[in-house]
C-alpha cells in the first residue's frame, strides 16, 4: 500500500506543481558547458587554467558554485592546479562540490583536491535521491559519509547553510546518511533558468550580466554527465539545471520543506484515529458511513495541496487515504457481519434462532446423506414454564431461558454444531456425525446441569425446581428424507419424554414410521 501511495502522491505533486509553478529567482545563472563550447574549446577535460580564466569575468557574481570535481592533479600542467586555487581564492565565494561514489565496492566521499578545498569558500554536496518512479523531486540540505555534515551544494551557494568541517573526522562506517529533505519546486520550463554559454562568457560579453548573479558552471552537454528524469518534465536534465532550480527555490524561500516518515506515522495515526472516530461516533446507516469515509479520504488530498500551496510545506496524505478508504470499507464489512449476524440470533439468549437453525439442519441432512453419516438432533423443552412465568413473572422466564441457552452453548464440543432457541422455551442442539451413545450422553448432561442449577420452581409438582425434558435422534438420512422428518422424530421423542414424567431423556435411533407409537 506505501509503494501505491507514495507514486500516488508523486502525480498528486507534480499536478499541483504544474498548475502552481514557482518562477525563476532572476539572481540565478547557469554556464553550461555545452555542445557548441566543446566544438569550439576542445575535446573535454580542459586546461585547468581555462577554468581560473574562467573566474576573471565573474569576480562580482554573489555566488560561484563550481560543478566540477577535481580530485586528482593536472598531468600535463603542474601549475595549472595552483592556478586554479588562485583564481577561487581570490574570487572568495567559490562552492566546490563533494561526491559520494564506490571504491572498489565501497562507498567513499570523493573531496576537490587540498589546495582547492582550502581556496573555496565552501564545500557541497551534490546527491540527489530518485523516488521509485525515477524522478527528482528533492534534495537534502545535509548529507555525508557517516553523519550528514556537508551542506548541499544549492544550499551552500544560497548561504542557507552551516559551515561543514570539511576535513574533520572522516568517518569510516561506509553509510551515506541523509537529513533535511527538501522538495524542489521545478519551473514548468527549464529554458527559463537563465543559461549561458561557457565559451560566451570566456569572451567576456556577459560580465555585466553575471554581476550579482549566483552562478553555477556545470556540463549540460548530452552524454558527458549524469542527467536526471525530474518531476513534471519529459526531457531528462543534467544535475547542474536541477541545483539551479533549487538555488532559486532557496533564494525565494520556496523550498518545500517535507514531512519526514516520523512526524507522517504520527499525524497519521492521529488523522486515521479522529476520522473513524468522528464518522463512527455519529451512528450512521452503512451507505452513509462509507460514504463519510469515501468524503474524508478525497478532502486529505485537499489538504496536502493546502499545505503546499498556502505554506510551502508537503504532507503526503495518500497512505492516511487510502487507510481511510480501508478502514470505511471494514466498518462497512463488520457493519453488514453484524447485520447478518442479527438476522440469524436470538436476541434474548444469543443462540441462533429458527432461521439459521432450519439452513443448517438442511445442510448437515444433505451432507449427511452425500457422506452416509448419522445426524443427531436434540430438542428440549422446560417443564411447566407456562406455570414458571405465572408464578414468578416473565423477567424471571427470560432469566430461566437465558441461563438454559448459556447450558445449551457450553454442550457444544465443535463449531459445526448448532446450538438454537427455537420459539419460547424450545431450544435445540444440532450435531453432525452425531451417534445414538453420544446424543445420548450429550441429552442426559444437559438434563442433568440444568436439574443442578437448582433453581427453584413451585409450579413444578415433582422436584419444585426448573427442570427440562430432552428428546433426541440419531440417524443416517437417505435420499429423499427431508429436515422435517429428523425434526418431527426429535420432536416425538421429547413429546414421549414428557408423557413418562418429564425431567427425562428419550432418544431414537431411527425413524418411526406413521402412526408408529414410540416404545
Amino acid at each position: 500500500m506505501s509503494g501505491t501511495a507514495q507514486r500516488l502522491d508523486n502525480i498528486l505533486y507534480d499536478l499541483l506543481i504544474d498548475l502552481h509553478p514557482q518562477p525563476v529567482d532572476a539572481r540565478v545563472a547557469v554556464i553550461a558547458i555545452d555542445s557548441p563550447s566543446l566544438a569550439t574549446i576542445g575535446r573535454w577535460p580542459w586546461p585547468r587554467t581555462l577554468h581560473a580564466e574562467l573566474f576573471k569575468h565573474l569576480g562580482k557574481a554573489r555566488a560561484v558554485g563550481l560543478d566540477l570535481i577535481f580530485a586528482e592533479p593536472s598531468l600535463d600542467d603542474h601549475e595549472a592546479d595552483a592556478a586554479l586555487a588562485a583564481a577561487i581564492r581570490t574570487n572568495g565565494r567559490v562552492v566546490l562540490p563533494v561526491i559520494a561514489e564506490s571504491v572498489n565496492g565501497k562507498l567513499v566521499e570523493t573531496l576537490p583536491l587540498p589546495g582547492l578545498v582550502d581556496a573555496a569558500a565552501l564545500l557541497g554536496h551534490t546527491d540527489l535521491e530518485q523516488d521509485r518512479d525515477g524522478s527528482v523531486r528533492r534534495f537534502y540540505r545535509y548529507a555525508g559519509l557517516g553523519a550528514p555534515r556537508w551542506p548541499s551544494f544549492a544550499g551552500a551557494l544560497s548561504g542557507d547553510a552551516r559551515p561543514p568541517s570539511p576535513l574533520a573526522d572522516r568517518t569510516a562506517s561506509g553509510l551515506w546518511v541523509r537529513s533535511e529533505q527538501t522538495l524542489i519546486p521545478f519551473p514548468r520550463h527549464f529554458s527559463a533558468i537563465p543559461t549561458y554559454s561557457y565559451q560566451d562568457v570566456l569572451s567576456g560579453r556577459f560580465d555585466r550580466e553575471l554581476e550579482d548573479k549566483v552562478v553555477l558552471v556545470g556540463v549540460t552537454a548530452a552524454g558527458m554527465g549524469s542527467e536526471y528524469r525530474v518531476a513534471g518534465s519529459l526531457q531528462r536534465q543534467p544535475g547542474v539545471m536541477i541545483d539551479a532550480a533549487a538555488v532559486s527555490a532557496m533564494l525565494q524561500r520556496d523550498a518545500i520543506r517535507l514531512v519526514g516518515p516520523s512526524g507522517m506515522l504520527v499525524l497519521g495515526s492521529l488523522l486515521l484515529i479522529a476520522i473513524d472516530s468522528l464518522i463512527h461516533r455519529q451512528q450512521l446507516s452503512g451507505n452513509h458511513r462509507l460514504r463519510g469515509y469515501a468524503l474524508a479520504a478525497l478532502a486529505l488530498p485537499l489538504v496536502s495541496g493546502a499545505g503546499l500551496w498556502l505554506l510551502d510545506l508537503w504532507v503526503p496524505l495518500m497512505t492516511v487515504s487510502l487507510l481511510v478508504l480501508g478502514t470505511g470499507m471494514l466498518r462497512q464489512i463488520l457493519y453488514q457481519a453484524e447485520i447478518q449476524a442479527q438476522a440469524l440470533t436470538d436476541p434474548l439468549t444469543g443462540l441462533s434462532n429458527r432461521r439459521h437453525f432450519d439452513a443448517a439442519l438442511d445442510a448437515a441432512m444433505n451432507d449427511g446423506i452425500g457422506k452416509g453419516g448419522k445426524v443427531g438432533l436434540m430438542i428440549a423443552d422446560v417443564d411447566f414454564f407456562k406455570r414458571y412465568n405465572d408464578h414468578y413473572g416473565h423477567g424471571a422466564g427470560d432469566d430461566v431461558l437465558r441461563q438454559l441457552g448459556k447450558t445449551l452453548l457450553e454442550m457444544r464440543s465443535h463449531r459445526r454444531e448448532v446450538a438454537a432457541r427455537l420459539g419460547g422455551e424450545e431450544f435445540a442442539l444440532l450435531v453432525p456425525d452425531g451417534s445414538p451413545e453420544v446424543m445420548h450422553r450429550r441429552a442426559e448432561a444437559f438434563r442433568l446441569k440444568m436439574e443442578q442449577l437448582k433453581i427453584k420452581h413451585a409450579g413444578n409438582p415433582a422436584t419444585g425446581m426448573v427442570t427440562c425434558s430432552v428428546g433426541a435422534i440419531a440417524y443416517a438420512p437417505r435420499p429423499g428424507d427431508t429436515p422435517r422428518l429428523l425434526y418431527d422424530a426429535a420432536d416425538a421423542a421429547l413429546y414421549q419424554a414428557k408423557h413418562e414424567g418429564r425431567n427425562c431423556v428419550r432418544v431414537l435411533t431411527r425413524l418411526p414410521e406413521p402412526g408408529e407409537p414410540l416404545a
